[in-house]
C-alpha cells in the first residue's frame, strides 16, 4: 500500500467510533417522528447530546415494532461503519434492580413485554397461554 493511501486510511479511521457505547436517553420527543432519540454517551469525551436513529427488529412502510424508551433510560448507541455523525441507538440495558420484577420469576420459556404503568403481555411458550394483565394483575385475559 502506497504512503498517500495509508495515510488517506489513517485519517478515515481518526474520527471512527466502533462498537457499542453506553448512552442515556434526554429527549424521546422526535420532531422528525421517525424513532429517534437525543442520547448522551460520556464515554466519547463530549457531553453534547445528539439524536440517534433507531434500529428495530421489524419494521416497513407503516408497519413494524415502535417502543420507544422514557427518558433517562439507558441505552446502547452504535455508529454506522464507525461513522460519529451517524448514531444509531440499539437497544436498552438495565443498571441494578431494574429489571421487570415479573422476569424474576419468568422462566427462559416465558417472554414479557411490559410498560412503564405495569401493563403487562406474557408469552408463556412451555404452556402455550398468552397473558394480558394491569400493573396489579387483577384483569387479566389468558388466552389458550
Amino acid at each position: 500500500m502506497e504512503t498517500s493511501q495509508m495515510g488517506r486510511v489513517a485519517e478515515k479511521m481518526l474520527n471512527r467510533c466502533y462498537g457499542k457505547y453506553r448512552g442515556r436517553v434526554i429527549d424521546n420527543n422526535d420532531p422528525l417522528n421517525r424513532g429517534r432519540l437525543q442520547v448522551e454517551v460520556r464515554s466519547l469525551m463530549s457531553t453534547t447530546p445528539f439524536w440517534a436513529l433507531p434500529c428495530m427488529p421489524f419494521g416497513g412502510d407503516g408497519m413494524g415494532i415502535f417502543m420507544i424508551p422514557e427518558k433517562d433510560t439507558g441505552v446502547y448507541v452504535e455508529f454506522e461503519g464507525g461513522d460519529i455523525n451517524y448514531p444509531i441507538w440499539t437497544g436498552c440495558y438495565w443498571t441494578d434492580n431494574q429489571c421487570p420484577k415479573d422476569s424474576k420469576v419468568a422462566e427462559p420459556k416465558v417472554r414479557l413485554i411490559k410498560s412503564e404503568k405495569g401493563l403487562t403481555i406474557s408469552l408463556d411458550d412451555q404452556d402455550e397461554v398468552i397473558t394480558i394483565s394491569d400493573k396489579n394483575g387483577k384483569i387479566s385475559f389468558p388466552l389458550k
